[in-house]
């Protein structure tokens, strides 16, 4: 048994029979206002879901931290959670432990009230995260050995939050395909993690990195050695910015890495200098898609976009398979 239920924004608060959340036959449960619209959701004394495996809940703020606990504790086999457009008011702590949930996924609303919240997820048949809001005054998980995808983006208030911040992320190393914010990577970057305990990410195949400096991407790249799809929404520099000499190569780009997509590419000659480092270390590349935007500020004209062309043939490619595109979106 399934049940959907759509509410209309003239409604502040919800109060639910009973009946529905003891229900023994109920499998998947949503309820989902309008984004732009919030309202209390008051749960019954008594809560006892056996059978749901499904919950989705969107729109609603959450005041009574006993009763949102005694939700998330009496759904035995929860399979897949998610939050979105929630607030969090005199909420002071989540803790979801659940032994068979599989997917997880807050995507929080402008007033979510996360920056309070002490989050805690004890899930270790997880397979799939996905948590865009500010980031919780403590953020405490168990390991996620049966991870495969993670979308991360992440947005913090203070310094206090940089070690458990640092600490989740540093449980994503099972990952296979991760997507990650830019403010993802100052956590760890400021928490020093990718220069002293941040692990090798031998899983991950698939990595999309949003608005990053090109040291910030070759620097994750150096522990994502089985890399074989990067797609980048953005490629800048900061000033004086040297890092393309590295050390050492990432290994990815020696052995494995084959599609590259770099998005709101504007052919700016740093642009252009890390597109020629990638060509000429990428050893097994098949693909190299770059893609510009249309706005008036940033559209890359036929005549540019030749030259851009003519540039990249001729710079030296390690691998002698790849193919060009360069298109506008």
């Amino acid at each position: 048994m399934m049940l959907k239920s759509s509410l209309f924004p003239c409604i502040s608060h919800l109060t639910y029979s009973a009946e529905l959340f003891t229900c023994g036959s109920l499998t998947k449960l949503v309820i989902e206002l309008p984004e732009t619209t919030e309202a209390e959701l008051k749960l019954p004394e008594s809560v006892s879901l056996p059978r749901v495996k499904i919950l989705e809940l969107s729109g609603f703020i959450f005041l009574d931290e006993m009763s949102t606990q005694r939700l998330f504790s009496n759904c035995p086999v929860l399979e897949a959670l998610s939050f979105y457009y929630c607030a969090w008011d005199g909420i002071n702590a989540i803790s979801i432990s659940a032994p068979r949930l599989k997917s997880f996924i807050l995507v929080g609303a402008t007033t979510s009230k996360m920056e309070f919240v002490k989050l805690k997820i004890d899930a270790p048949n997880l397979k799939f995260i996905r948590y865009h809001d500010l980031a919780p005054v403590e953020f405490v998980t168990g390991s996620f050995p049966s991870l495969v995808g993670a979308g991360i983006c992440l947005c913090y208030s203070n310094d206090d939050s940089l070690d458990p911040l640092s600490n989740f992320l540093v449980k994503l190393s099972n990952v296979q395909l991760l997507k990650l914010s830019c403010g993802a990577f100052h956590v760890l970057e400021f928490a020093n993690v990718l220069s002293t305990s941040f692990p090798t990410l031998d899983s991950l195949l698939y990595l999309e990195m949003v608005d990053y400096q090109v040291r910030t991407i070759l620097k994750f790249l150096q522990f994502s050695p089985n890399l074989i799809t990067l797609v980048i929404d953005e490629v800048f520099y900061i000033d004086n910015e040297d890092a393309l000499t590295l050390d050492t190569v990432p290994h990815c780009l020696l052995l494995h890495l084959k599609s590259i997509e770099i998005q709101k590419f504007e052919g700016q000659p740093e642009e252009l200098n890390f597109v020629k480092y990638i060509l000429g270390n990428a050893r097994v590349l098949e693909k190299l898609i770059l893609e510009s935007e249309t706005t008036s500020d940033s559209f890359v004209d036929l005549k540019k976009k030749t030259e851009i062309m003519e540039q990249l043939l001729i710079f030296p490619r390690a691998s002698a398979n790849c193919e060009f595109k360069y298109s506008s979106s």
